[in-house]
């Protein structure tokens, strides 16, 4: 028979080894770290709705994608027909109906991030509880710990006359330090889900800032190409000879800017070389060596390599509604298109990509002609900015780099859009010269 002191022995030996095979808690894996998250969303059946309705509007914007696609390929089919009046205005009943489309679907995605915002939000206040309650029940386990921790080893073992109460009384203890670990990690964990949740959050609040804004550029262009086809009816009266009239007119016109805008290049060119040997020929005068120069005065003797920035606020090639070349383009089967459409609203601020001279500037604030403002950079290196709806330059006038210069038009029948402008956007064009001729180049292949 095992006396009493030898059980004493035993449970002494058998304490200490429990107490020392305490596992420190592992971190949570991954498995277990989304089984947390998906258990919070099954918490609230308001947010269970508000992931199946973003189900359902995802599904929508993407069925809606599938027909702008039959769109495309219709006005791609269009394009490839002879110029004439019954397909331009087929051409441009397909574009609207395509813009519909997309503004339909545009529509739905954003109310697909307004829901996912919801969504965090809620999962936010769920963390908030779940810590809160996590919190409080820790309290309670480390006042128990507290009191079982004023006991010591020999007082938990002599208070129990039984190896029964003892061992009771010793897994008790552990499982206390146990939960306590446990619930620490809890919380450490439900916090780093609550930072990441508002941290997405600002990301799709931000997103969906950008999305009303490319809404907004989109209702206005649909509003452009409707005028566009009213205006184009009205002038020609449904005659195709009027409108193969209308067509060499535009040809002329495009003609005309190319012409001009060869010639400002070279009188530019001069006009700035003779400015760098004025500067050199102070700067070598001992009297005038110490002569601070002006910043234009700068960029002409640093001859620096031309960097261009983006002319909008906002940068993407999303909003790109016509590239270089693009046969998107009304009138690409007369002239090529020499620049990139871009999609904004109206009045949006425009920045000079590069310092430089103003060499031309085109505006009346009391017509709809096409205004606009060509920009030398020296380098060989001009842009232009048309469809402007205000300027706020004046020719030979110096521009820094990001300076405002005014503000986009395009919508038909206001200042600056020009006759045959399909919508609100900014036209923005880089002419280079390429083996010794001054041409329309892709400005996404200058722009830094």
């Amino acid at each position: 028979m095992i006396t009493y002191p030898h059980l004493r022995r035993l449970a002494l030996f058998f304490a200490a080894g429990v107490l020392c095979a305490t596992p420190v808690f592992a971190a949570i894996n991954a498995t277990e770290f989304e089984q947390l998250i998906e258990a919070e969303k099954n918490k609230d059946d308001g947010l269970q709705d508000l992931q199946v309705e973003i189900q359902e509007k995802s599904q929508s914007a993407k069925e809606l994608s599938e027909q702008l696609d039959i769109y495309k390929q219709n006005l791609a089919d269009a394009k490839a027909q002879q110029d004439t009046l019954n397909n331009q205005i087929a051409q441009l009943n397909t574009s609207i109906q395509a813009a519909s489309t997309s503004i339909e679907k545009k529509n739905l995605e954003l109310q697909v991030l307004q829901l996912e915002v919801e969504a965090l939000q809620k999962q936010i206040q769920q963390s908030e509880a779940d810590i809160l309650n996590s919190s409080d029940r820790l309290g309670n386990l480390l006042r128990k710990m507290y009191i079982n921790k004023q006991k010591t080893a020999l007082e938990v073992t002599f208070s129990n006359t039984t190896f029964s109460n003892f061992f009771s009384d010793l897994t008790y203890s552990a499982e206390v330090q146990s939960d306590v670990k446990k619930s620490l990690t809890q919380i450490k964990h439900v916090k780093e889900v609550l930072e990441q949740r508002r941290g997405e959050v600002k990301d799709k609040q931000a997103e969906e800032s950008v999305q009303k804004e490319s809404l907004q550029a989109q209702k206005e262009s649909m509003e452009g190409e409707q005028q566009f086809k009213t205006q184009l009816l009205s002038d020609v009266a449904d005659s195709e000879e009027k409108y193969q009239e209308l067509v060499e007119q535009i040809r002329r016109q495009q003609a005309q800017i190319e012409a001009e805008v060869a010639q400002l290049e070279r009188t530019s060119a001069q006009r700035i070389d003779a400015i760098r040997q004025s500067v050199l020929a102070r700067l070598e005068d001992s009297d005038s060596s110490n002569d601070e120069l002006t910043e234009e005065e700068q960029a002409i003797i640093d001859n620096a390599p031309v960097s261009l920035q983006w002319p909008l606020v906002t940068r993407g090639q999303s909003s790109i509604t016509c590239g270089f070349h693009c046969t998107g383009y009304p009138f690409a089967k007369l002239f090529p298109h020499t620049g990139i459409d871009v999609a904004t609203p109206m009045r949006s601020p425009v920045y000079a990509s590069a310092s430089g001279y103003v060499v031309r500037v085109k505006f009346d604030p009391n017509s709809s002609a096409l205004a606009y403002v060509y920009i030398d950079h020296g380098q060989n290196i001009m842009t232009g900015y048309l469809h402007l709806n205000e300027i706020l330059l004046s020719p030979d006038q110096y521009v820094s780099k990001g300076q405002l210069i005014g503000y986009s038009g395009g919508l038909p029948g206001t200042v600056g859009a020009g006759p045959y402008s399909t919508g609100a956007h900014l036209h923005f064009e880089v002419r280079a010269v390429v083996n010794g001729i001054l041409q329309a180049v892709d400005p996404l292949g200058y722009i830094q």
